[in-house]
């Protein structure tokens, strides 16, 4: 929330965490590698169900921040009019975004092409207020390189 003192991730240290869903790269996984890498105490207390759900939990004092993927905040900061009164105290390691997939075996260059194709055929308005832009290929390790940690167990339930 805006009108709390602390400025920075690591000053959150211990302090309740809201998150998504346990398997969400940007709400959970790259959260916990985050606060991992510099020894500080990730203390989650909710699970949201929506990142929209996780920053109205900070907002309304549920939880003292959240891990949202900037194309979230993105919208949310276009749609809603609460978002001035949170902000943003820091940003995660890049990850991929989440990856288009066909069925084992699938015709990944079709299916790479067909997305392509769709997306350019898309105005630049509606890719504008979509944030979508092209698709690219990435190697599967860049996916499975902040892997997503176990679901925690929550200790303590917020109001």
């Amino acid at each position: 929330r805006v009108a709390d003192a602390r400025t920075s991730p690591e000053a959150f240290s211990g302090a309740p965490f809201v998150f998504n869903e346990a398997a969400s790269q940007s709400g959970w996984g790259s959260t916990v590698a985050w606060f991992g890498a510099r020894n500080l105490t990730l203390c989650p207390v909710l699970e949201s169900g929506s990142h929209h759900q996780s920053a109205l939990a900070v907002l309304h004092g549920r939880a003292d921040f959240a891990s949202l993927d900037a194309i979230t905040w993105s919208l949310l900061c276009e749609h809603e009019d609460w978002t001035d009164r949170l902000e943003v105290i820091g940003h995660t390691d890049p990850t991929p975004a989440l990856p288009y997939i066909t069925a084992k075996g699938g015709d990944t260059q079709a299916m790479f092409a067909a997305l392509s194709e769709a997306i350019a055929a898309i105005g630049p308005t509606d890719r504008a207020a979509l944030r979508l832009y092209g698709v690219v290929q990435i190697p599967h390790d860049s996916y499975m390189a902040v892997p997503i940690p176990h679901a925690p167990v929550l200790t303590a339930q917020a109001n």
